[in-house]
């Protein structure tokens, strides 16, 4: 096994992780990137951190081998069909790039960054695009999913693990252990997008009059 360190520059350019990120490279074609501890940003921090927040639809995911901070690399392209803006400039199409995926038997994994099905829905947390090796707020805390919800038919939010998230004080923070003991205390209901949009809108306007 060999192993790396990335410079210090391109450290500098990861906000929300600490600084030192270690490339795990074996002889196999499989290669590993390993974080250190991701930081929760927090709700305030994933809207006042995102240059652009929108909800929208994968259309297509694509891999391809490229040169990142002097290394070959393997990098994630995302198209997305854009549903809503609520932060930044409007636009019908929007693309992001991932470090890491698979190209032929080459797959390259950087453990915290989310993955992205065609077809899915996503509200995305995003900043940074192509100048870091992940263009999300807090990492994996910037991609949610959309869902319909079986029991309301409502859209639902969840987090990229497909966890529930009930409140907006869930978004940008990292999931409680359950506490409810069977038959005391209910299940609470996931939110519902439109809850999410409105909260995202309070906040923006809230830090505005900051």
């Amino acid at each position: 096994m060999k192993t790396s360190t990335l410079s210090n520059s391109f450290c500098r350019q990861l906000p929300g992780l600490t600084a030192l990120i270690l490339i795990l490279l074996t002889l196999a074609p499989t290669q590993t990137i390993r974080a250190t501890t991701v930081l929760a940003p927090g709700f305030s921090g994933m809207v006042t951190g995102a240059e652009r927040i929108f909800a929208g639809k994968v259309t297509s995911v694509r891999c391809d081998w490229t040169i990142r901070s002097g290394r070959r690399s393997i990098v994630t392209t995302v198209h997305f069909k854009i549903e809503r803006t609520l932060k930044g400039s409007a636009t019908e199409e929007l693309q992001l790039e991932f470090l890491g995926g698979t190209v032929g038997k080459d797959t390259m994994e950087v453990h915290g960054v989310p993955k992205f099905i065609a077809g899915e829905r996503v509200v995305l947390f995003s900043r940074n695009n192509g100048k870091e090796f992940c263009p999300l707020v807090g990492i994996y805390h910037g991609k949610l999913l959309i869902e319909r919800d079986a029991q309301s038919g409502a859209d639902v939010v969840l987090r990229h693990n497909r966890q529930p998230i009930t409140s907006a004080t869930d978004v940008g923070s990292d999931p409680k252990p359950s506490i409810a003991a069977a038959g005391n205390s209910p299940v609470q209901p996931p939110m519902k997008i439109e809850a999410l949009f409105d909260a995202v809108d309070k906040e923006l306007n809230a830090g505005e009059r900051r």
